[in-house]
């Protein structure tokens, strides 16, 4: 079991009890956060190791907001997604190893034959490539420095010499046992701006890598040799002691079911998608006109301004009842015209802030809309199965609206 502090800026704070059971969990269709680094108390977490050469002096929390910072950190989404703070990594020397390690282990056995688990964390990848150090990656970190081997005994997945995506597997020896590599530019990652690197782990034996939730052209392949890894950085130099990387987000979600991999902050939107990503507001279908907000922060400040509760929606957008549920709101004027008296905000649950709020607020399920008052308490939570549902979910909805 553990506790862990959720502090958002302008939104009710509370304490989230986090209890991660040894046996497959019920079917709520989303990915659990089992450990989450966003840096946002401004110090470096207590629960992150300093390994391989990393020192304070080359591994430390960074504030985004200082005028050194590189331009379009915080753009759009990215002030809400990555905060204030996050890590930097300061290449000072040659063939130099940076990495850090969360102290949490999460064990594969515990995904079953068909669960999964992302190890990720967000990268800024600046418009020239060159900038960055020889590598910057994500690491899945075999779980004691003091078994023989372990200083080399990972899985590793990132960006090598500004111009290829690679993997590496390393056991018990500085050498890969295991090495893919493709070209960057068949990702089509935008820049400058974030990326979510993740290392997935597919039930006991197969590995997929991709970045915001985008396989890569080699995944998946079979890997099962390392099962109770933690999460982490690596970064490193090679002939060149210069350069510099920013990371965030270093995370890891999991689940028993067999979900699809979630979209990350920083997908790509579909083709003819209405949705705005670089905006506090989202439109959650073309027809409605109703624009929900992204972001907690946003909606609590329209909330205590316009003295208006908050109607939150929680969903996985790749479930098909949220997706059903899209279409009942889009082809349901009347529904659309009781909502416009709430400030809107929807929430991916498969995302880390939509996930811890998801368990702060006991939801087990989606679609699920929840009533939170002007005194930052949820007062009600409504979910919907399908359209036979809405005449009691309408008439509860209207009840909260009263004063």
């Amino acid at each position: 079991m553990k506790k862990i502090i959720s502090k958002l800026p302008g939104f009710p704070t509370a304490i989230i009890l986090v209890i991660f059971f040894l046996f497959p969990l019920a079917s709520f269709a989303q990915f659990h956060v089992f450990t989450w680094d966003n840096f946002e108390s401004g110090t470096f977490p207590e629960n992150l190791e300093l390994l391989h050469t990393a020192t304070p002096d080359t591994v430390y929390v960074f504030d985004y907001t200082t005028a050194d910072a590189p331009g379009r950190f915080q753009n759009g989404i990215a002030a809400t997604e990555c905060g204030k703070y996050g890590l930097k990594f300061d290449i000072q020397k040659t063939k130099e190893y940076l990495k850090v390690a969360s102290k949490y282990t999460l064990d594969r056995k515990t995904l079953g034959a068909n669960g999964k688990a992302l190890y990720q964390a967000d990268f800024f990848l600046p418009k020239d490539l060159s900038e960055l150090p020889y590598s910057i990656a994500v690491v899945a970190v075999l779980h004691s420095e003091d078994v023989k081997g372990a200083q080399f005994s990972f899985y590793r997945f990132g960006l090598v010499s500004g111009k290829d995506i690679f993997f590496s597997f390393t056991h018990n020896t500085p050498e890969p046992l295991l090495y893919k590599r493709m070209k960057i530019q068949d990702m089509n990652l935008k820049r400058p701006g974030w990326h979510r690197f993740q290392i997935i782990f597919d039930g006991q034996t197969n590995i997929i890598c991709a970045v915001d939730g985008v396989a890569t052209t080699f995944s998946p392949f079979p890997e099962p040799t390392l099962t109770q890894l933690r999460a982490g950085i690596m970064v490193s130099s090679s002939t060149t002691p210069s350069g510099e990387c920013y990371a965030d987000n270093l995370s890891i979600q999991w689940t028993t079911e067999k979900l699809e991999i979630p979209n990350s902050p920083w997908s790509p939107l579909p083709e003819g998608s209405s949705d705005n990503p670089v905006s506090p507001f989202t439109t959650i279908a073309g027809k409605t006109g109703l624009n929900w907000f992204a972001s907690p922060e946003e909606a609590w400040q329209q909330c205590v301004s316009q003295k208006r509760p908050i109607l939150i929606l929680f969903e996985a957008p790749k479930v098909k009842s949220c997706q059903n549920f899209r279409q009942f709101l889009s082809s349901t004027p009347q529904t659309q015209e009781l909502f416009k008296h709430f400030v809107l905000l929807r929430l991916d649950v498969n995302q880390l802030r939509g996930g811890t709020l998801y368990k702060q607020y006991g939801v087990f399920k989606v679609p699920c809309l929840g009533v939170m008052g002007t005194d930052g308490i949820l007062k009600r939570k409504e979910y919907f199965r399908n359209p036979s549902d809405w005449d009691t979910i309408s008439q509860n909805l209207q009840t909260a609206l009263s004063p």
